[in-house]
C-alpha cells in the first residue's frame, strides 16, 4: 500500500529542461509588448450617465425599492 502514496507522473517530467524562469512573458497574441501611458482625460457625458444609471440601479436593488 506504500507504493501506491507515490504519484505516477514527477513535476520533471513536464518541464521543458531548455526553458528558463528568466524567458520573455508570451501570451495568445504573442510577446509582451510596453504600453504607452495612460493619460487622464475629462469624463464625457455619456459616460457620467453610465455611472449614474449604475449608482441609481444598484441603490434600486439593495434597498428593495
Amino acid at each position: 500500500m506504500a507504493d501506491d502514496d507515490e504519484w505516477k507522473y514527477s513535476v520533471e517530467d513536464f518541464e521543458d529542461p531548455e526553458e528558463s524562469d528568466a524567458g520573455e512573458a508570451t501570451d495568445v497574441f504573442g510577446d509582451a509588448q510596453t504600453r504607452r501611458e495612460i493619460e487622464p482625460e475629462s469624463p464625457s457625458f455619456e459616460n457620467a450617465l453610465f455611472v449614474v444609471f449604475g449608482v441609481a440601479l444598484a441603490l434600486l436593488i439593495l434597498l428593495g425599492v
